[in-house]
Parts: C-alpha cells; sequence; structure tokens
C-alpha cells in the first residue's frame, strides 16, 4: 500500500525523492509512534484491580499519588510530527541529517523515560502489584533504530550528490 502510495505520487508530482528508503523509515518510526500513543505501556495487577499506564495518563488517581506518565504522550507527539515533518524536507539533506540524529537520541531518551515513569509508578503503588508491561514500550527504541537508518540513507544519498558535484 505505502509502495502504490508513493509510486502514485512520485508519478502525479516532479519530486521522486519522497520514495526514497528514508521516507519508508521515517514513515514506520512514525506509525509505532502512532500505535505507541493508541496501546497502554504497563498494567499492573493486584488480584481483580488493575493500574493501566498510558502515554498521556494512568488509572491509578483512587490509588496513589502519581505525577503521571503526560510526558511520555507529549514527547510522542512531538517526535511524530517532526518526523513526519522531516520525510518532507528532501530538498535540504543536511536538515535532515540533523534531525535525523537529534531524534535518535531523543527516541533513546524517551525510551527510558518509559522505564522509568513506568518503574515510578510500580514503586508507588507498593507491593503486591504484578507489573505487566506490554510490547509499546520498547517501541521507541525501535523507532530510534529507524530513524539512525533513515539517517544513514539521508547520509548516502547526501555524499552521492556530492561525489556528482566534484565531478563536474
Amino acid at each position: 500500500m505505502l509502495l502504490f502510495f508513493s509510486a502514485t505520487f512520485a508519478a502525479k508530482s516532479k519530486s521522486v525523492m519522497i520514495q526514497r528508503i528514508q521516507t519508508v523509515y521515517l514513515t514506520v518510526a512514525s506509525l509505532l509512534g502512532i500505535l505507541a500513543l493508541l496501546n497502554p505501556v504497563a498494567i499492573y495487577l493486584k488480584g481483580s484491580e488493575a493500574v493501566v499506564l498510558t502515554p498521556f495518563s494512568h488509572t491509578a488517581e483512587e490509588v496513589v499519588d502519581f505525577a503521571g506518565a503526560w510526558p511520555i504522550g507529549v514527547l510522542w507527539v512531538f517526535c511524530i510530527a517532526v518526523l513526519v515533518a522531516t520525510i518532507f524536507q528532501f530538498k535540504n539533506r543536511p536538515l535532515q541529517l540533523k534531525i535525523t540524529m537529534s531524534f535518535t537520541i531523543l527516541l533513546i531518551a524517551l525510551g527510558a523515560m518509559e522505564f522509568w515513569i513506568a518503574m515510578q509508578l510500580g514503586a508507588a503503588l507498593g507491593e503486591g502489584y504484578n507489573a505487566n508491561y506490554n510490547w509499546t514500550i520498547f517501541l521507541p527504541f525501535i523507532s530510534a533504530v529507524l530513524t539512525f537508518l533513515a539517517r544513514l540513507a539521508i547520509k548516502k544519498d547526501e555524499d552521492l550528490v556530492r561525489s556528482v558535484d566534484r565531478l563536474r
């Protein structure tokens, strides 16, 4: 579906760079971010009682006073928006290189922050709660790898353009 869309888009526009492999990497990283926003990070079980930690909130208000998980959601929204905007900066490869490197580091920090907030909520809940971390807790790290792969592809394109400029 994505290949059909990019081929159709490339056929209708004069820009062919939008269908490069880095576009696929950045699109998949953005889609993983959307998945992370829609699914819980962790679920804490104690008997029949469950506390759910999502990127924007948690259900532990009545159990414990916990600051919340809103920084996770805000950072994910910011990362998704910038990664999508980076796709359309294909004419400015040096800027793309800077953004992808910065966001690789930011996504790793986001993953660490998700683990930290999940651990803090588990500690605030106390004994008796079993933490079940959802698969979405690993999505920032997968997105960071995809963003790094996009950076490598952008660097390869930039090196190719520079080598052609030297030949002239």
